[in-house]
């Protein structure tokens, strides 16, 4: 289902799930985060300058995206 782009649909099945399989989706879904970023780094290299993969909770970071220059 996430192939096909219906994250909303899946997100909503997800949510009827009964309560013991919660577990089981938080190790699916931190499972699927880790492949995506592995994907990343090998995609992006120890160099990357995504805003989006900086450390959003530093001051530093945050100035640097707001002022570029």
């Amino acid at each position: 289902m996430l192939q096909r782009g219906k994250l909303r649909e899946a997100s909503a099945k997800a949510l009827q799930l009964p309560s013991n399989e919660y577990l089981k989706l938080f190790r699916l879904m931190i499972a699927l985060f880790k492949i995506a970023d592995q994907h990343r780094r090998e995609f992006c290299g120890a160099q990357c300058r995504h805003w989006w993969h900086q450390d959003l909770s530093s001051e530093e970071v945050l100035q640097s995206i707001r002022n570029p220059h």
